[in-house]
């Protein structure tokens, strides 16, 4: 009984580190006076990648007077696959957003979901952040309104980051930090809209 309880409790200790490092690793930040500040997404989550299904978020995307859902699928055809879809009514089918193959996947990796409302223009914006010991990336989408479809944009990141990835809100640009060396990569204002 001790035992199951110490291993218990390791195991809980050990995914509360994991979940803590990976939490830690990226952040939504303003710079206000050349600091960065937090800046809170409106939605946040973990995605339990291990789930058939789950909603992520829901919103009129295309302004088209129907409530768009954002759904997490996980798919068993060919492998393990985690996407991201919406459906759309116009085509009569799901658009894929976000895809990721599980293969490798351990306990130490992660996929987060943010959504901001508070873009330049008002349209909300949703980032896919992935954290896997080998790759870590963020993918940014958007809705086009003037496209009429949704448009990403992947950014490879550094994956021996020694401070947290940032997304600087006020300056539209991704932060890829390793000790002195710091790089900016433009953020959605430089998105595909093709």
């Amino acid at each position: 009984m001790k035992k199951t309880f110490l291993i218990s409790l390791t195991l809980l200790c050990f995914s509360l580190i994991v979940k803590g490092q990976a939490a830690a690793d990226f952040r939504i930040v303003d710079y206000v006076k050349g600091y960065p500040q937090d800046h809170p997404a409106d939605k946040k989550m973990k995605i339990n990648v291990m789930k058939k299904a789950m909603p992520l978020t829901t919103y009129d995307f295309d302004k088209d007077g129907v409530v768009d859902t954002i759904i997490y699928k996980l798919s068993s055809a060919g492998g393990q696959i985690c996407t991201i879809v919406v459906y759309d009514a116009k085509l009569d089918d799901w658009v894929t957003l976000y895809k990721l193959d599980l293969k490798g996947y351990s306990g130490e990796d992660a996929v987060f979901f943010y959504q901001l409302n508070s873009a330049n223009n008002g349209e909300p914006l949703l980032l896919i952040y992935t954290m896997r010991k080998d790759h870590k990336m963020l993918t940014i989408i958007k809705y086009d309104q003037a496209a009429h479809k949704y448009v990403n944009k992947d950014y490879d990141l550094n994956t021996k980051n020694l401070f947290p990835h940032k997304y600087v809100v006020n300056k539209k640009k991704i932060m890829n930090q390793n000790g002195a060396n710091t790089e900016e990569k433009d953020g959605y204002t430089d998105m595909p809209t093709e």
